[in-house]
């Protein structure tokens, strides 16, 4: 009988062993050399040999255990959030992206990436030697079997005698990257790296140079260094830009938080210029870096970075300003139908406009960009005109504007809708809950993406059966721990997947007191949005037909300094869209400018496109003046909106355009206004 079951034995678990060893022979045969691409969840076999070399490094690493088969999925992703955490990436989503790549690229330019003794290996966050000779620095590593190594690491460069960054004045290179410089980009855009350019002292420099935007930015950045709460520090650079860029300082805590502050929007410079802000480090904080970025399209060079400790003051060269130049004024073009005739006279407004071509530099002025003016006439004869009345200035313009509404979540709602109006929408919205229809809506392609329309997704944490706010269950702190990590990778791999136009838009009206992310619910704050919106925006760098809109209700309930809109903005490297959420409920009655006008006004800070996302009246006899007051006369003024959408549904009150005649005919009317599909 034993013979028999040591037989079984060799016959059985014999192989096995063998079949493990084949396996993990194969599982270190991968090269792993400089990860170039982002990878997520579920990526296409197309990028197979990517995943393979990341599942290589990882298990090199100590975090990944599964087989090296090049897909992405739950022991990857896993593993990817064991290594984000370990290395202070906050928030550790598993999407392998431009932050988490470039520091594992560090890793493999700094070590041979051979495989760990043990799991946990922590590097020490000592700050670098303040030497005047590039000499290899030293840390220390600290191994779970409680032994010490020395390393040297021969790869980095030492700063330059009490400034805190390598390499500063990118000299040493790293292939075709500066030693210790990351370049990252994310969005929609088309930028180019370039390494090495001329310097600003005749030696190496620093290049990015964006030919196509629509959203997201790029960047050169230096490796993070260590820094002391409380301390004051200053930072220097010399610049050449032919756009107007940005300068913002990540923050990193001990225990791996992050958080972004801007240093300010340097101007355009033709010659190599020099700035120097000067900034407190905040509580908590251990290192920092900095990303002078390009979010449009331009041009932007860099050299010669220095932090020290101490007081500066601003870079006060003086720079000759100059104003922006435009085109020739556009024909005039109706912008309102002509009113109804009253003692024989007529009128309706036109408008002209013009764009930039260059500039403006070094502060220089933006002219009048555009102009309305009053047409009359008298019933049947030629018109005449008043004097041009400039209207607004800026970048952002937008005459007609597009629109939307939500129809509920039948496949052919809107298509209904849009044969009673006897036009086509841009936009179809629905509302998707995380803990019921939490799906991505890809059975809307026929309806939406296949007619080239945008879907708009009001992505709402909570579960909408339940009935009440308190659902700690969809609190920010939940989505913040990774109880939805899996939910949102897969919603966003779905939502890559669809492949047309999106607008997502998490958490609208958070300045309210009726969802679960409210502030007044479940234990959240204002940073906590800000922290869970990060987290999901990170989540869906790969998806870059999605967009994200962030819209805030237009006033805020409870009415607290704690609560307002601007308390929860996440950044404009995390939104793309800008907007607001009202209803005139008739209680009392409101205008359109009653209720958006000094929220429109805040939102112009942000410098971004701006949608009414969600908005209607209530029925009544001034029903169809309301929708005239709103589409003809009030949005239209405002340049920076780029499009509505009308929430048309018979809820608490009966939204719907249809809701009595004179309101439809007056939302036809106003149609003609909006720009065609």
């Amino acid at each position: 009988m034993h013979k028999k079951l040591f037989k079984l034995f060799l016959f059985l678990v014999v192989p096995i062993v063998m079949f493990s060893a084949v396996v993990n022979i194969y599982a270190q045969s991968v090269t792993v050399t400089q990860f170039n691409n982002n990878l997520y969840w579920n990526i296409s076999s197309a990028y197979s040999s990517d995943v393979k070399m990341l599942q290589q490094f990882l298990t090199n690493q100590g975090l990944y255990t599964g087989p090296i088969n090049g897909s992405y999925l739950t022991q990857t992703y896993n593993a990817v959030v064991q290594f984000q955490t370990k290395q202070g990436i906050n928030p550790a989503t598993g999407y392998f992206g431009p932050e988490t790549r470039a520091m594992a690229n560090q890793i493999i330019s700094t070590t041979s990436n051979t495989p760990q003794t043990s799991s946990s290996v922590t590097t020490s966050n000592t700050a670098p030697s303040l030497v005047s000779s590039p000499t290899p620095t030293v840390t220390t590593q600290q191994v779970t079997t409680n032994t010490t190594q020395t390393v040297t690491n021969t790869n980095n460069v030492a700063p330059t005698v009490n400034n805190l960054i390598l390499n500063p004045s990118v000299e040493t290179a790293n292939g075709t990257k500066p030693l210790n410089w990351v370049s990252g980009k994310w969005g929609t855009n088309t930028t180019t790296f370039t390494y090495p350019t001329a310097g600003q002292d005749g030696a190496k420099a620093v290049k990015v140079q964006m030919t196509s935007y629509s959203s997201g930015d790029a960047k050169w950045y230096f490796d993070n260094v260590t820094v002391v709460p409380a301390t004051t520090y200053t930072f220097s650079e010399y610049y050449k830009s032919n756009v107007v860029t940005n300068v913002t300082v990540r923050w990193t805590t001990s225990t791996g938080a992050v958080s972004y502050q801007s240093l300010g929007n340097p101007p355009i410079a033709t010659n190599w210029t020099p700035r120097t802000v000067t900034f407190t480090v905040p509580v908590g904080v251990t290192k920092m870096t900095v990303f002078h970025l390009l979010n449009k399209i331009g041009t932007l060079e860099l050299d010669n970075y220095k932090l020290v400790v101490g007081s500066g003051t601003l870079n006060t060269t003086t720079l000759t300003p100059v104003d922006a130049t435009v085109t020739a004024w556009s024909s005039w073009n109706p912008v309102t139908t002509w009113t109804t005739c009253a003692s024989n006279i007529q009128s309706r407004t036109e408008e002209r406009t013009r764009t930039i071509i260059n500039g403006p530099v070094n502060g220089g002025a933006i002219p009048t960009l555009k102009e309305t003016r009053t047409v009359t006439q008298s019933c049947g004869t030629t018109a005449t005109t008043t004097s041009p009345i400039t209207t607004g200035t800026g970048t952002l313009n937008f005459p007609k504007k597009e629109w939307g509404a939500y129809t509920g979540w039948q496949e052919n709602a809107l298509t209904d809708l849009e044969t009673v109006l006897g036009t086509q929408a841009k936009h179809r919205a629905v509302f998707i809950h995380w803990g019921n229809e939490k799906l991505f809506p890809k059975y809307l392609s026929p309806y939406v993406k296949d007619k080239g329309k945008t879907l708009v997704v009001f992505w709402e944490a909570t579960n909408y059966n339940v009935g009440t706010v308190n659902q700690a269950g969809y609190s920010y702190d939940a989505i913040l721990n990774g109880n939805f990590d899996s939910y949102i990778a897969q919603f966003a791999a779905d939502a890559k997947a669809y492949g047309g136009e999106v607008i997502l838009i998490p958490f609208s009206e958070m300045n309210g007191d009726w969802f679960p992310w409210s502030i007044t619910q479940n234990g959240n704050s204002a940073q906590k949005h800000i922290d869970a919106w990060r987290k999901i925006r990170e989540a869906f760098r790969g998806a870059t037909n999605v967009k994200f809109g962030w819209a805030p209700n237009h006033d805020a309930v409870p009415d607290t300094a704690a609560n307002q809109f601007e308390k929860f903005y996440p950044g404009d490297a995390y939104v793309d869209y800008v907007g607001l959420d009202g209803f005139n409920f008739n209680n009392p009655w409101m205008t359109f400018d009653q209720i958006f006008g000094k929220s429109l006004a805040k939102m112009k800070v942000y410098n971004k496109p701006v949608y009414i996302f969600s908005f209607a009246s209530a029925p009544g006899t001034q029903k169809a003046a309301w929708i005239t007051d709103a589409l003809t006369t009030q949005i239209p003024k405002y340049p920076e909106i780029k499009g509505w959408i009308w929430f048309n549904e018979n809820k608490e009150r009966d939204w719907r355009i249809n809701s009595d005649t004179n309101a439809l005919n007056a939302f036809k009317s106003a149609l003609p206004l909006t720009l065609p599909l």
